[in-house]
């Protein structure tokens, strides 16, 4: 894929849900977040290989009620996955889509 790149560009990232683990206190994204956070994950890389800027923003709440917002789950990933952590924008309120938009725009 040949992305249009800018000097500065935002990486949206919308909740998906979070679950926590059976028989544990261990909180994760849903099977269905992951290919969200992949695909984040390779457009942030994509985007600094090509010496852009890059800031993700990372939109959810704790609509699950794990006690850990969707957001703070998927960030711990991405670190893991390469993304730096001063690129990553926290919105950790929103409990649906609509809320995801209207928050993130904020």
């Amino acid at each position: 894929m040949n992305l249009d790149l800018k000097n500065k560009n935002a990486i949206v990232l919308l909740g998906a849900g979070a679950v926590t683990l059976p028989d544990s206190h261990v909180i994760t994204p849903t099977l269905m977040a992951y290919s969200r956070i992949n695909e984040t994950a390779r457009l942030y890389l994509e985007c600094v290989k090509n010496h852009k800027q890059c800031t993700v923003i990372l939109s959810g709440g704790d609509a699950m009620k794990t006690g850990k917002s969707e957001a703070l789950v998927y960030r711990d990933v991405l670190i893991k996955a390469g993304i730096n952590e001063a690129d990553i924008a926290l919105e950790a309120n929103s409990m649906n889509t609509y809320q995801n938009a209207e928050l993130t725009s904020a």
